[in-house]
Formats: C-alpha cells, sequence, structure tokens
C-alpha cells in the first residue's frame, strides 16, 4: 500500500495495541532501508504473523528484494510442508525450501545425538571429548586435569556468575536434578548438536553467501527464552564487520499481543493435530483429528 493508505490504515483498523502499531511502521521503513532482504520462516505461528506483516506493511515502491527461505531437515511433517504450500497461495510468494547438508539421522551417526536442547547438547559433547568423569568433583574438574573446556566444566559444577554476582540461569541447575541423572547414568553414546549445524546453520551461511542479504529478518521473540533470547537486548542488531544486521519484528510482543493480531487479521495458523508414529511403517506418520479446544 502506498504511503496515505499506510497511514489511514493504521489510525482507523489498526488496534490501539502500542506494540503492533510501532513494529508495522519500523518493518516497514526496514523494508525500505535495505536493498536485500532474507526472511527465516519455519511455519510455525510467529513465523505465519510476522510473514502476514510484512506482506501487508510493504510499500508499493522502494521495496527491497525480499527472498522467505524455509530450511528443510528432512524431517518435517507432511502438515508443516502443506501449510508452507497454503501459505504461498494465499499471500502470492514464494517460500524457498533449502534442504539441509547433511540429513539429521547422518549427522547423529557421525557426530552424536542431541539431548534436551542444543544447548544442553554443546556442553556434554564438549565434557565427553575431553574424557569427563561425570562423578568428578568441583574442586578436582580443572583445566589442567581436562583440558580447554572451562566454560563447560563451569556449566556443569554451575561455577559461573552473572556481572551482578548472582548464579547464571544458564547453567546445569536450570535443569532440575539433570547433573544428578548423569552422574547416575554416564551417556554410553556420544551427544551432540551437530546435527542443526548441518541442517539449518551451515545452509543458511550458504544461502547468505549467494544472496548477500544487508538485513536478516526473524520471528524471534524475547519471550521464548533460553541462552539465544537471554544474549539479545532489542530487536535490531546493527551491520558488524562479520555480521548482517538482523531484525526482529516480534521481539518485544507478548501472547496477548499475537492473540490481538491473529484476532484482527485472521491468519492462517498450522492446525494443531496430534501425531503418532505408526508401529508398523516407522518412517511414516499417521494424524488423528484436530484438537478441540477445551471448554472453558
Amino acid at each position: 500500500m502506498d504511503d496515505k493508505n499506510f497511514c489511514d490504515f493504521i489510525n482507523e483498523d489498526v488496534p490501539m495495541n502500542h506494540n503492533i502499531q510501532k513494529y508495522m511502521m519500523v518493518t516497514r521503513n526496514k523494508l525500505r532501508e535495505y536493498g536485500r532482504i532474507a526472511v527465516s520462516y519455519s511455519a510455525g505461528s510467529d513465523s505465519d504473523i510476522m510473514l502476514d506483516m510484512i506482506e501487508l506493511v510493504k510499500p508499493y515502491e522502494d521495496c527491497g528484494e525480499i527472498r522467505y527461505t524455509f530450511f528443510d531437515t528432512g524431517l518435517e511433517y507432511n502438515a508443516t510442508l502443506r501449510h508452507i504450500s497454503e501459505v504461498e497461495q494465499k499471500y502470492g510468494v514464494t517460500v524457498e525450501r533449502i534442504k539441509a547438508k547433511k540429513s539429521i539421522p547422518a549427522a547423529c551417526r557421525e557426530h552424536g545425538i542431541p539431548f534436551i536442547s542444543k544447548e544442553v547438547s554443546e556442553w556434554i559433547d564438549r565434557l565427553q571429548r575431553h574424557g569427563f568423569d561425570w562423578s568428578d568433583t568441583s574442586e578436582n574438574a580443572t583445566s589442567e586435569k581436562y583440558g580447554r573446556c572451562k566454560s563447560a566444566l563451569d556449566w556443569y559444577f554451575s561455577r559461573r556468575n552473572t556481572i551482578e554476582g548472582r548464579k547464571s540461569k544458564y547453567d546445569i541447575a536450570r535443569f532440575k536434578l539433570l547433573r544428578e541423572f548423569l552422574i547416575a547414568n554416564p551417556p554410553p553414546f556420544s551427544i551432540s548438536d551437530k546435527c542443526c549445524d548441518y541442517a539449518k546453520k551451515n545452509v543458511s551461511k550458504d544461502f547468505d553467501k549467494v544472496f548477500k542479504p544487508n538485513l536478516k529478518i526473524i520471528g524471534m521473540r524475547q519471550a521464548e527464552g533460553g541462552r539465544r533470547a537471554g544474549s539479545i537486548r532489542n530487536c535490531f542488531t546493527p551491520t558488524g564487520e562479520n555480521t548482517i544486521a538482523n531484525y526482529r519484528p516480534l521481539w518485544f510482543w507478548t501472547d496477548e499481543d499475537k492473540r490481538i493480531y491473529k484476532k484482527t487479521q485472521q491468519t492462517s495458523a498450522l492446525p494443531t493435530h496430534i501425531w503418532v508414529k505408526a508401529a508398523q511403517k516407522p518412517s511414516t506418520f499417521i494424524t488423528l483429528k484436530p484438537l478441540k479446544p477445551c471448554k472453558p
């Protein structure tokens, strides 16, 4: 829409919600400011809102080139892939499906299996590679004994403090009884987060080398929590020496903001299904009827 219609739209049709109004305007400005824009689309709820907002507010003229990307890990539900096709038809856009460089089963066989989360898998992987004794004590577990894995040791023994002097919320204590479990059940197999590197991270870097975007838009929210969200302070990270500018239009949005937006815009969402792995065909999935909302 042109500028006049956009102003009228903001004043007359958009709900009186600070986050929705503000980031509609910020998003429109970002689409004008940058010439090559890569939008990472996951087919999830946040990504649906992000794509809807971009297509709604993008200017007719002087808008940067937008490319939507979906990183196909090879383990996607059929409902997810159908939803992407439906989104393409609804908005008249193309979502580029980018295959993993190495399948998740192959990466797991070669590097190790993910456990609980990417963060936990990374720390355990580091400890395993240094021959860590899970029943060791904090006093004995030193860098001299295990080599260059001080950060992993600090994570395991909750030895990291924040700037304010408080214990870090990103150590093993965040996962109740995890250290006790590892002591009682030392993992007999390799644990690693490398499957994510081959399925998404490395593939994304290859895409960036070809397209050369000067802005990446990500449907990430502060409310997600976790280490990744904890390292970010606002909705925009400017271009660095070796990094591309990142914009997160939903960063400060709450669940209530999302509810209001979806109600107003009637965005299409991936239906909730119960997924059951078919015992007779391990490689296939069957769906049951969609879950009905609980009565209040």
